[in-house]
């Protein structure tokens, strides 16, 4: 058995040693997260295409959508390979970035006497978190609420095609250049994880500058439903893909290998204890002492992001934008 189990080690080395970090990083996670994201928008639209539809398996579908666009959102860097897709990210998911209440503008939506399509005149409307309230503002989907989220989940997957697209026809650039593709993983990490610790975890645990000593758990990304969680988990292991799969060679493997010292084995078992502490909260209550627990477990991994590894590595950090997702 031992034999076996060396042998074994021994051939996953070798292929290991013959892939590209960057290859994989494009193939195996950009590439393929943005396909399950799409294949979750036709299963959903097959759903509420039906002559008559569960909505039991439309909101377990909702959940499978919130977390493969999370793993998506996480590692968006489509925008760095062609400037025209900067913005798509704000065409699927306005969280912390929209000033008006959804909520109202889309019971109004619900409400309105017009052709679907006219009512839902604003990007902001065919978003994924507006497709949330449809979904679960009310007991009973009506019809109407039907027609909807068959234009919104149309329209998310319009996007997320084009992010496909970039990745599939603009990948060699990422490829070409080692630093440029250092450069904007790690400092797309840096932000996901900053974005994650303040407005995802310590805006509702009352941990953060404004809402200090405030908890309210209404302020999750993903409130109605109770996927914050499941968000912030897909959100985690998006990292440990990028940083410690253990499928494929990856970007912490090549890192390993530069540096001299322990800061990617550090890295990952930060990550580990992360997805640790978001296994102890229960009923997705982000406002609950274990939540208190993932805010320093990951506030450890941005802290060693920025302050280790970058500096390691010799990336220029971007300043990131506290205003806005």
């Amino acid at each position: 058995m031992k034999k076996i189990v060396m042998l074994w080690a021994l051939t996953l080395g070798m292929v290991f040693a013959n892939e590209s970090a960057q290859e994989n990083i494009l193939n195996k996670v950009l590439i393929k997260n943005t396909q399950n994201a799409i294949e979750t928008t036709q299963q959903l639209q097959s759903q509420l295409n039906g002559a008559s539809y569960d909505e039991a398996k439309i909101k377990g579908l909702f959940g499978e959508l919130v977390f493969n666009w999370k793993k998506v959102e996480t590692l968006y860097i489509a925008g760095d390979l062609d400037n025209n897709y900067l913005d798509t990210p704000r065409y699927i998911d306005i969280f912390h970035n929209l000033k008006e209440n959804l909520n109202e503008q889309m019971q109004r939506v619900q409400e309105s006497n017009d052709d679907v399509r006219v009512a839902l005149f604003k990007n902001s409307f065919k978003t994924i978190n507006a497709l949330e309230y449809v979904l679960y503002s009310k007991k009973s989907m009506s019809k109407r609420d039907i027609e909807i989220s068959k234009v919104i989940a149309n329209n998310i997957q319009t996007h997320l095609e084009d992010i496909l697209e970039v990745y599939q026809t603009q990948g060699e650039k990422f490829l070409s250049n080692e630093v440029f593709s250092n450069g904007i993983v790690m400092n797309t990490l840096v932000q996901s994880v900053y974005k994650l610790k303040e407005w995802r975890i310590a805006d509702v645990a009352g941990l953060s500058l404004k809402y200090k000593n405030n908890p309210n758990i209404s302020r999750s990304e993903y409130f109605m439903s109770k996927n914050s969680t499941h968000a912030i988990k897909a959100i985690l292991l998006t990292h440990k893909e990028v940083l410690n799969s253990s499928e494929f060679f990856d970007f912490g493997d090549m890192y390993e290998k530069q540096l001299n010292n322990d800061d990617v084995k550090k890295t990952r078992e930060l990550i580990e204890i992360a997805l640790t502490k978001l296994a102890q909260i229960k009923n997705d209550d982000l406002s609950s002492k274990e939540a208190q627990d993932l805010y320093s477990a990951v506030n450890n991994i941005y802290n060693h992001y920025f302050f280790s590894l970058i500096q390691d590595l010799k990336i220029t950090s971007k300043i990131l934008d506290a205003d806005g997702d």
